[in-house]
């Protein structure tokens, strides 16, 4: 009995063996045909695979702070804090992070989650700008003071690997004001 069981197994091995080939181009034929790939790899607290409680890959700058925090996450259990600190009032002051995952000549979508929390008026904006690595210029006033809104930049191609993600204050912007950043997903056309 023992005898017959054998062969159907071998039988089944042999059969999936002469198919692996063909299963292997068929993945990577549904690769070339799927869905478009997210390929934000920050590793910090807006990260919404890597999430972790950090700030690796963002700029401060001399006028802005940027913290990992857990009191006000959009997705997961932290979000990018930036508070303008110093440049006195009605200034601008800019923050920076480094979109890493998309490379030069990368065509891609950005959906970034924004909240100003009391922020009074809209005094942030998020950007992705010719300077900072992209084709052409893109940017969205944060207009929430009542929770995170998602902001999508249409497909714009990278000049630059790991090009910029610009957050800054308009001229309005006062000292101590913050915005929350989270769940940033980038996605290649």
């Amino acid at each position: 009995m023992k005898k017959l069981l054998y062969i159907p197994i071998f039988l089944f091995c042999l059969f999936s063996e002469a198919q692996s080939n063909k299963v292997e181009w068929f993945l990577e034929i549904s690769r070339q045909q799927a869905a478009p790939t997210a390929v934000y790899d920050g590793q910090n607290a807006a990260d919404p695979v890597n999430e972790v409680n950090g700030t690796a890959n963002t700029n401060g700058g001399s006028e802005t702070t940027i913290t990992s925090s857990a009191s006000n996450p959009q997705n997961g259990s932290y979000s990018l804090r930036i508070e303008k600190t110093g440049g006195g009032d009605n200034d601008t002051s800019i923050a920076t992070i480094q979109l890493v995952g998309v490379s030069n000549g990368d065509t891609v979508v950005v959906e970034v989650y924004a909240d100003e929390g009391s922020t009074q008026g809209t005094n942030w904006f998020v950007q992705l700008a010719s300077f900072d690595g992209w084709t052409s210029s893109e940017s969205f006033n944060v207009t929430s003071t009542a929770g995170y809104n998602l902001y999508t930049f249409a497909a714009n191609q990278a000049t630059t690997d790991s090009p910029n993600l610009r957050i800054a204050t308009t001229t309005s912007g006062d000292e101590g004001d913050i915005i929350d950043i989270d769940n940033i997903v980038i996605t290649i056309q």
